[in-house]
């Protein structure tokens, strides 16, 4: 080996030969007609879920609202319980464009921020995240979909704005 890599050395760098062949691990697949548009048979594809759609999303809804009673009872300072509401929010933050409440992913990024932004846990008022729990419940319940929705789009832009006006009110985490 120490043979190829000083014969395959130049003034640009050195080329080190793979061991494996990767070519040999893939198979090739069949050529598709330029008609074949994956992008449409993905979105054909999510257009027949979309029936469970709602149900997805009120799964998720109950597991960020048992993940923020843990919280609560537990305190906000527990790492624990405040990881387990973190990533119940992060799905949802994940989630929530895909299967159509778009403005309610944006306010469970907000919550994100507001439980892994600040140095001081403990700090986070239980109130705004109660608040922010409440309007995800709500934006759901109601079946905000439109991004453009004033009633939705003013509670996620006041619950946002407190939020970063709290985080930039204590030290955030380095």
């Amino acid at each position: 080996m120490m043979a190829q890599r000083q014969h395959l050395e130049s003034s640009d760098g050195e080329r080190i030969v793979a061991q494996v062949d990767l070519r040999k691990k893939c198979r090739e697949l069949p050529m598709r007609s330029a008609a074949d548009d994956p992008v449409a048979r993905a979105e054909a594809a999510l257009q027949k879920m979309s029936g469970h759609f709602r149900g997805w999303m009120d799964e998720e809804l109950t597991t960020i609202d048992e993940a923020w009673k843990r919280l609560r009872a537990a305190g906000i300072a527990d790492d624990t319980a405040r990881a387990g509401l973190f990533r119940a929010a992060h799905d949802i933050k994940g989630q929530a464009a895909t299967l159509g409440f778009p403005l309610v992913g944006v306010l469970a990024g907000s919550l994100c921020a507001l439980l892994d932004e600040p140095a001081d846990p403990g700090a986070v008022p239980a109130v705004l995240i109660e608040q922010h729990v409440a309007g995800l419940k709500a934006m759901v319940r109601e079946d905000v979909r439109n991004e453009d929705d004033p009633v939705a789009t003013q509670l996620v832009g006041e619950l946002s704005r407190v939020t970063r006006g709290f985080i930039a009110s204590v030290a955030p985490r380095s």
